[in-house]
């Protein structure tokens, strides 16, 4: 499908990923920008799609901001597909510490993770109109497994390439996460919205 569309376009804050794209991308139409969900350098109405998956923009103090910069920046009739982990619904003030604490000690500068809840409002303050919204429970419970099983398997190599501490938080938080998956109190979302 990249080599059918005219332009694709990606963005990221980091440097890294900006050049790992420009380095990997098999077609000219790809390109990688550096830049915020929150503030992306593009006119109005530049594109027909946009998508975001597991996107730390909205772990963000004006989650408004990433979800009205999408709707901007689409024409009428575009579509703004979502996928991303969230809260299935607000989880008591220990359980949001700890949360918090976990992320913060993997580096995420906010940690508040949004409810399905607040992402459908977003969606609908910013004026799109959802097609589509489906839970993918299932699906981010078994990717969670999936990457305790990878960190099992590769924890003393990643520990000689990054420090000791960084990779023992990533740890933690996805045993943490494990744990919301298992009490539902995290879920993954797929929303598909419209620009009317």
């Amino acid at each position: 499908m990249l080599a059918e569309a005219r332009l694709v376009c990606g963005i990221d804050t980091a440097k890294q990923a900006i050049d790992y794209v420009t380095k990997a991308a098999k077609h000219n139409n790809i390109v990688a920008v550096n830049a915020d969900a929150c503030a992306l350098p593009f006119s109005d109405n530049s594109f027909t799609k946009a998508v975001s998956q597991d996107a730390d923009a909205w772990l963000t103090l004006d989650k408004e901001k990433p979800t009205s910069e999408a709707f901007r920046v689409l024409r009428r009739n575009g579509l703004f597909v979502f996928q991303s982990y969230a809260q299935a619904r607000k989880t008591d003030a220990s359980t949001q510490r700890q949360t918090c604490q976990l992320l913060q000690s993997c580096g995420y500068r906010f940690t508040d993770v949004p409810t399905v809840y607040e992402l459908e409002a977003l969606f609908a303050s910013a004026g799109f109109v959802i097609v589509e919204l489906r839970l993918l429970h299932e699906l981010y419970s078994v990717d969670n497994e999936r990457m305790l099983d990878r960190m099992a398997m590769n924890g003393p190599l990643l520990r000689t390439r990054f420090p000791r501490p960084l990779v023992d938080a990533i740890h933690s938080l996805l045993e943490w996460e494990r744990s919301l998956f298992e009490a539902h109190l995290w879920t993954g979302v797929l929303i598909i919205a419209k620009k009317p």
